[in-house]
């Protein structure tokens, strides 16, 4: 029965970890775009006009409870890769 707990409060664990970096992972990539919509906008507001508002809202559907658990599942993957997070 030890076993069994041990084994259960391990995953839960990974499962913690590994939804925190989604978080860390994610709203690194959103500062960043809204970083460069920035930089766009400035280079030419009339004709880059709604990118702030963009950028405000880019990928805010990754936290929603359908896209949440498969991005969280290919954060996973990225996070393995040498291009990760440093």
């Amino acid at each position: 029965m030890k076993c069994v707990q041990w084994y259960k409060n391990a995953k839960r664990y990974e499962d913690q970890e590994k939804e925190d970096y989604f978080y860390k992972r994610t709203e690194k990539h959103i500062s960043l775009v809204q970083k460069y919509c920035k930089k766009i906008d400035n280079y030419n507001k009339d004709r880059f006009k709604g990118i702030i508002e963009r950028g405000e809202s880019h990928d805010q559907s990754k936290y929603g409870k359908e896209e949440k658990g498969p991005y969280i599942n290919i954060t996973e993957v990225i996070q393995e890769s040498p291009v990760a997070l440093a």
